[in-house]
Order: C-alpha cells, then sequence, then structure tokens
C-alpha cells in the first residue's frame, strides 16, 4: 500500500502496483486532483462511516456500484460481482473509500479480508483476458482503490497504531503476492 500525495495521481493510471493508496488531506482536493486528470470520467465514492460493520460494507457496495439483485451480501459474492465485467462499464476503475478511518472499525480480520479482495480483484482487472466469447474479453483495466482521511497527522502511523502487526504483516503478504503474479 502506498501513501498517495497532493500532487501525484499519475500513480492512478496503470495497471501496475501498487493498487491500493493510503491519501491524508481533504476529500474535495482529492475529488478535483482526480478529475483534472481525465483519466477517472467518473469513480465510485464510498462512505467508510456507513462501513463500520461487514453488513454495512455489502450494503454499501450494493448501493454505490449498483449491483444485481441477487448479491448475496457476503465477501465471496462482493468478489463475484467486484470480477464481473459487468461492472467496469469505461477503460478504467477507481473507488474512494471517504473516512476510511471508520471502515470496519470494530472488525479488523474483516478489514484484511476486505482489503484482500479489492487487490485480488485489482489484480485480475491488470491481466488481459481474451476467451469465452468478445463480451468476456477484455484489455488490462486500471482498477484502483484509495482510502482517504482527514483524520490522522501521519496516516501511516494511525495505520500501525490501529491495526497492529496483524494487519500490516498480512497487507505485507498481499502487496509481495501481487508484484509476484504481474
Amino acid at each position: 500500500m502506498w501513501q498517495l500525495k497532493q500532487g501525484d495521481i499519475d500513480r492512478l493510471k496503470n495497471t501496475q502496483p501498487p493498487f491500493l493508496f493510503l491519501y491524508e488531506g481533504d476529500f474535495n482536493l482529492l475529488h478535483e486532483q482526480i478529475i483534472s486528470t481525465h483519466v477517472y470520467k467518473k469513480y465510485f465514492e464510498l462512505e467508510g462511516r456507513r462501513m463500520t460493520t461487514p453488513d454495512g460494507v455489502f450494503e454499501e457496495f450494493r448501493k454505490k456500484l449498483n449491483f444485481p439483485s441477487y448479491f448475496g451480501m457476503n465477501f465471496n459474492a462482493l468478489n463475484d460481482c467486484l470480477n464481473d465485467i459487468g461492472v467496469l462499464e469505461d477503460d478504467n476503475f477507481l473507488l474512494i473509500v471517504r473516512d476510511a478511518e471508520k471502515l470496519l472499525d470494530l472488525h479488523k480480520e474483516d478489514l484484511l479480508i476486505l482489503l484482500e479482495i479489492l487487490n485480488e480483484t485489482a489484480i485480475q482487472w491488470a491481466i488481459p483476458y481474451y476467451g469465452n466469447g468478445k463480451e468476456w474479453s477484455h484489455e488490462s483495466i486500471p482498477f484502483k482503490i484509495i482510502l482517504q482521511t482527514s483524520k490522522a497527522k501521519n496516516l501511516e502511523k494511525f495505520m500501525r497504531r490501529r491495526f497492529r502487526t496483524f494487519f500490516w504483516t498480512g497487507l505485507n503478504n498481499i502487496w509481495n503476492y501481487s508484484h509476484d503474479n504481474l
């Protein structure tokens, strides 16, 4: 996971890792920077304050990404829907979790599962796929996630303190996996 700084939006334009970014700063400034790049015509803004429990996470994804009615409201279903070609209508995809410090506040293990699903989804979209008919084929598609907060003076220190060794050890394993597979 990289810390995204103001003016560092170019990292969002490609299909290479990192896929998950931490951003400390004002959401409106982040929005202006993203829109000014003209890379992302639209992005999906998820509210961390609505995602403090697993059910809140599933509901926020369901509503904001317009998941189908059969969405099962669990992590396996979330993974399936994010990897469905119908979700990606453009040639790039950006999720921003606003107020990310509230994301799964008391559910650290579930947070790791969610971040792993998002990272694996980004890896899958980064790999071109040509098979099972034209409607399923796609080129490499950037799939990036920004965790935004304005609450911490030093976001990385804040995240380390909040999630302790469990979070950072697991996340380091995710990044090692993603770099080895691209």
